[in-house]
């Protein structure tokens, strides 16, 4: 009923970072959500002040039904944040939400962020072999269009931005990463 009164509150803010369309995004009100792109689909397309899309709120918080819908509604919303060159890929290694990063991997139209490089060149495989992630690791390097040769601005490929990463050596999850990031190495020799 708001929404056929005053359609304009969706994206009206007082912040002007979060309009109710960003909450029911980043808390997974996909009912909210979806009554609004109903009736406004213009409204997933909502960039905050900080240059920030909707879809990499929706990574930063993981939520993957909250992306399904946006993408339902919206196919050809932006998916990377202006300030940092950052994607929703990108966003959602650095917070570990393994699933989201599972869900963008399996979404036909997403499959061109594998590999896109944020502001100092990482990718997001550089930062889930940071991160000690094998979950992600292996989702990202099971891509059938993975390059693991993308050098970041610093000239390291992903496999070498394990080494940096010591502290972890004692960690299961480095061990793992390792051995996976290490046959990558090998594979594509």
């Amino acid at each position: 009923m708001i929404m056929e009164n005053r359609p304009e509150l969706a994206s009206e803010s007082g912040d002007e970072i979060c309009t109710p369309l960003r909450h029911a995004v980043v808390f997974g009100k996909i009912d909210m959500l979806k009554v609004m792109l109903e009736h406004d689909s213009t409204l997933g397309y909502e960039i905050n002040s900080n240059g920030e899309p909707l879809l990499t709120a929706a990574a930063y918080r993981g939520q993957v039904a909250a992306a399904g819908e946006l993408l339902k509604h919206c196919p050809d919303a932006c998916t990377y944040n202006k300030a940092d060159g950052q994607t929703l890929l990108h966003v959602a290694v650095r917070y570990d939400h393994a699933e989201f990063v599972e869900f963008v991997m399996e979404t036909v139209l997403l499959h061109k962020l594998v590999n896109v490089q944020d502001n100092e060149g990482q990718t997001a495989l550089h930062y889930a072999v940071m991160k000690c992630n094998p979950r992600m690791v292996v989702t990202l390097l099971s891509h059938e269009d993975i390059d693991v040769t993308v050098l970041n601005k610093k000239g390291n490929s992903a496999a070498w931005e394990l080494s940096g990463f010591k502290q972890n050596a004692k960690t299961l999850n480095w061990v793992r990463t390792y051995y996976v990031t290490n046959n990558i190495d090998h594979a594509y020799a």
